[in-house]
Formats: C-alpha cells, sequence, structure tokens
C-alpha cells in the first residue's frame, strides 16, 4: 500500500504571457521574481510591515511606548519594496560622513595659506644668536675695562628667558653693578658668549680686590679685560706690540665678528703676517740640538 502525496498548485501571480514592469523579461503565471533583473512581480507573501515596521511587533500588538520603529527605504526600482534600516547602519553612516568632514577640514587648512608666521623663541630660530642678539643689549658700553666675569652662557642654544634668569641669579646671590655683555664686541673675551659681570673698573687691581670680596659665592669668577682692541690693554700697557700689530688687528676684529659666509671670503685676504700683541719669544741661538751633542746631517 503506498501514500499518494498530493502537490497543491501553484498560485497563478498574473497571465500568461506578462511581462516584467523593470527589465520587459517574459513571466511564468507562478513566477515571483524576475529571473532577469531580479525584481519582485507581486506583494511579499508574508505581510513583514505588520509584524516588524507598521505599527505591530512581532506578535501583532502595538510596540511598547518609546520603542523605535525601524524606518523603510525602497528596494531596487520596485516602489512597493522596502528594507528595514537598522539603528547601527545608521550611527555608522553618520559617524562615517562626521569623519569625511573632519578629514576635508583638516586637508583644506594644510592647502591654504597662513597670515602668522610661526613663534619661535631665541636661537631656535635660525640656529645662531642672531635672534637673541636683537633682544638683547650689550650692557657694557664700549669703553675699555676690567671686570668680573661671575658667569657665561653660551649663545649655541641660549634663549633670551635664559640669559636674563642667570643674570636675575646672579644679583640675587648678592653682586652688585650686575650686568650682560656681547663677548663678540670685545676681542679681548672669548667669543660665542653673554659674559654676566659685576663692576667696571680701570684697572686690574681694582677689579681683583673686588673679587676677592664675592668669590666666596661665587668660586668660578675670575677677572677679565674688556676692550675694543684685540692686542688687550695688557699690550699696550708693557709696552708690547708692533706697528704691524696695531695694522692686522682692525682685520682681526672684522674677521671675527663676520658670518661664517664672510668668514672664509675675508680671511684669504689677510696678510701672510698677523701680529697678536705681546713681546717676541728670544731668538734660539743654540747650536742645534740644543747643546746636546748632537749630529747635524747635511
Amino acid at each position: 500500500m503506498s501514500d499518494t502525496v498530493e502537490i497543491p498548485a501553484a498560485a497563478s501571480l498574473g497571465n500568461p504571457g506578462d511581462a516584467c514592469r523593470s527589465c520587459g523579461a517574459e513571466l511564468a503565471t507562478d513566477q515571483r521574481y524576475c529571473v532577469n533583473c531580479g525584481a519582485r512581480r507581486a506583494d511579499p507573501r508574508v505581510d513583514y510591515q505588520q509584524h516588524l515596521g507598521a505599527g505591530q511587533n512581532g506578535n501583532g500588538a502595538a510596540p511598547a511606548p518609546g520603542v523605535a520603529v525601524p524606518a523603510t527605504a525602497p528596494v531596487g526600482d520596485d516602489p512597493g519594496a522596502t528594507r528595514a534600516i537598522s539603528p547601527l547602519g545608521a550611527a555608522v553612516a553618520v559617524g562615517l560622513l562626521l569623519i569625511a568632514v573632519l578629514l576635508g577640514a583638516v586637508i583644506g587648512k594644510g592647502n591654504g595659506s597662513s597670515d602668522k608666521a610661526p613663534v619661535l623663541v631665541g636661537s631656535a630660530q635660525s640656529g645662531s644668536s642672531t635672534n637673541v642678539s636683537a633682544q638683547l643689549t650689550d650692557e657694557w658700553g664700549g669703553s675699555s675695562g676690567w671686570t668680573i666675569q661671575v658667569t657665561a652662557v653660551s649663545k649655541d642654544g641660549a634663549d633670551v628667558a635664559q640669559v636674563n634668569q642667570t643674570k636675575s641669579d646672579v644679583q640675587a646671590k648678592g653682586a652688585s653693578d650686575v650686568g650682560v655683555l656681547d663677548s663678540d664686541l670685545y676681542p679681548s673675551l672669548e667669543p660665542a658668549q653673554w659674559v654676566v659681570f659685576a663692576g667696571r673698573y680701570d684697572s686690574k687691581a681694582q677689579a681683583s680686590k673686588a673679587l676677592g670680596q664675592i668669590q666666596g659665592d661665587f668660586p668660578d669668577a675670575k677677572v677679565v679685560e674688556v676692550s675694543t682692541d684685540a692686542a688687550g690693554a695688557s699690550g699696550k700697557d708693557s709696552g708690547a706690540g708692533s706697528s704691524d700689530s696695531k695694522a692686522t688687528n682692525p682685520a682681526l676684529s672684522d674677521l671675527q665678528s663676520s658670518s661664517p659666509e664672510d668668514y672664509s671670503k675675508k680671511s684669504k685676504k689677510l696678510p701672510d703676517t698677523v701680529g697678536t700683541g705681546g713681546a717676541p719669544p728670544p731668538t734660539d741661538k743654540k747650536a742645534p740640538g740644543g747643546g746636546s751633542g748632537g749630529t747635524t746631517i747635511k
């Protein structure tokens, strides 16, 4: 004995020869979707709007107050077809829009021009002390004399705040007549420094006496000569120096204050003999070998 299973005939969805509304392909009577373009022919088998979107929940009851009902959007070319948009998808879309706006603002700002110049501090602007020199004033005054060099700040990497703070610290520890001078303006001093000095004296003896009074607080302080003459006042006091030395010292002073680019050019124009001041060393009149009995090879 065998059971017979009857298969119900498919419901007719249209007439023979009907054409797809989207692409015009011919449809069978029971064909719900066009096999050519995928467009739906008739209404969905289940009225999902009743269960999911249009004022009903899955149990056929109205949604609880405060429960959001997902929005719908048309699918394909069928105005009757809709697709639910989840809250997560909407949040992602809004986030992507914000990111695009921010990227556009950043790119636009980077390509645009700005009327404001970059703010740089001290010598970091150009790798030299040029900008610090423009903001600091030499407080010595250009005349020659003697002073106590309490400390010095190298111009390499120094800024205005650092130099002023060093000066304030020296004053706070009790030094009087404190000032800052640019050592590059005085060949008698070591170059490329901001010297913090204390006092002005006409002689080395006066400066040395004053040093003894403050050296306990400033153990590294020393007496220095401040002179615009490369030979220095000490050379004049001892009667040292020659006419050649006086003639070449201005050239050396000019060379010392030159920029790196001009230094190379000017140094090639210096005379063969350059005086540095002071008495020349005594002439060695001893026999070859310093009188040690060495053999002279001819």
